[in-house]
């Protein structure tokens, strides 16, 4: 059973695997076997863990130290104590987790699959700490024992991708972009998380602001899809910065608003909106210049608030579907507009939209 559910958890299945862990756990409450629950407790963890429910995935890491002695545990260990040390880490309680690294593991830990998931989560610690060349080392080696092991899969632990990270804090761009576009294939589109995360890292690369909205747009489906709610909520934080920095600022504060939303789903008060803090990396695209104001940009103040904001999004090279999801109408209604834009302005199609809609279209 447990090894049916970490096919489903490392195929991104996480809602399947979690009804079905559920189940199990209902089942083995009402049995004296605490060596069971404590094993699909740090299951439970894992999968809650990914779906990002720090609180729920501490919940069960603690349950499953504590129902099993630490001795007895054996290369097993690595487990729960990966979900408590991630979890922690990315809730940004690194008291917590430097307990957790502490802990003493049998050293063929290292030697086995749950010890990936160790070597990720020390490595995410050290990123955490600052100690960017401790990360590096935890990464590479995880990378080398699973390809040495031919047990590189997608959806196992995202080891690219802690290596990218370290590249992109040091400004090294073109590093980053290589790794998380060779996740991005590794993934091959039936990975939905893993997608989204090396999505998320991928327009932290790209050359223009655009493109940077376009990348995490396709990261936000594909978290959504796989359910997890925390790297979701940071993406979204990512496009009301991006969006921002574009001049789309009545946009910027819609995304910023859902962003809140879902990270307090994440964690409760101050300690989901931490989540949201800015990501530890340099911007890759410049903010623009602000553009000076055409003299015939009179003729825009014949648009209504709602066309403005419609026809600007288009401008950015938004599809009707976008649209309608970023500012909450339907699709028919970002029609009417377009339409009603176009008859004013007197084009025929979104590409002959002036530019300039994206300042005024917005803020003004």
């Amino acid at each position: 059973m447990l090894t049916a559910l970490c096919a489903l958890i490392y195929a991104d299945r996480l809602d399947v695997a979690s009804r079905h862990c559920d189940e199990v756990l209902r089942q083995q409450a009402a049995r004296r076997a605490p060596t069971w629950r404590a094993a699909f407790a740090a299951c439970r963890g894992e999968i809650a863990l990914r779906r990002g429910d720090l609180v729920l995935a501490k919940r069960h890491a603690h349950l499953a130290l504590a129902g099993v002695a630490t001795d007895r545990w054996g290369v097993a260990g690595g487990w729960p104590l990966s979900v408590l040390l991630l979890a922690a880490t990315e809730s940004g309680d690194l008291d917590e987790a430097a307990a957790a690294v502490v802990q003493p593991l049998p050293e063929a830990v290292l030697n086995s699959r749950l010890g990936m998931h160790y070597l990720y989560a020390r490595g995410r610690y050290f990123l955490a700490r600052g100690r960017d060349q401790l990360a590096l080392d935890d990464f590479r080696l995880c990378g080398e024992l699973l390809a040495e092991w031919k047990l590189d899969l997608p959806g196992l632990v995202q080891w690219r991708l802690g290596i990218a990270e370290v590249h992109l804090r040091a400004g090294e761009l073109d590093q980053a972009r290589q790794l998380t576009q060779a996740q991005l294939d590794h993934a091959s589109g039936r990975y939905p998380r893993t997608a989204g995360l090396a999505l998320r890292l991928h327009a932290a690369t790209a050359s223009d602001l655009p493109e940077q909205i376009r990348l995490l747009d396709e990261a936000e489906e594909a978290l959504t899809a796989a359910g997890d709610l925390l790297h979701r909520a940071q993406v979204v934080m990512d496009l009301s910065r991006a969006y921002a920095r574009s001049g789309a600022g009545d946009v910027a504060r819609v995304q910023e608003s859902r962003a809140r939303e879902l990270a307090r789903r994440c964690a409760p008060g101050d300690a989901g909106l931490a989540l949201l803090a800015a990501p530890p990396w340099p911007e890759s695209v410049p903010a623009p210049e602000p553009a000076p104001v055409p003299h015939d940009s009179v003729v825009l103040d014949d648009l209504s608030e709602s066309e403005r904001r419609v026809a600007a999004l288009a401008v950015q090279g938004h599809t009707n579907r976008q649209i309608a999801r970023r500012l909450y109408i339907t699709v028919s209604t970002v029609e009417q507009h377009l339409t009603s834009t176009y008859r004013k302005l007197k084009v025929h199609r979104r590409a002959d939209l002036p530019d300039i809609l994206t300042l005024v279209g917005t803020d003004g």
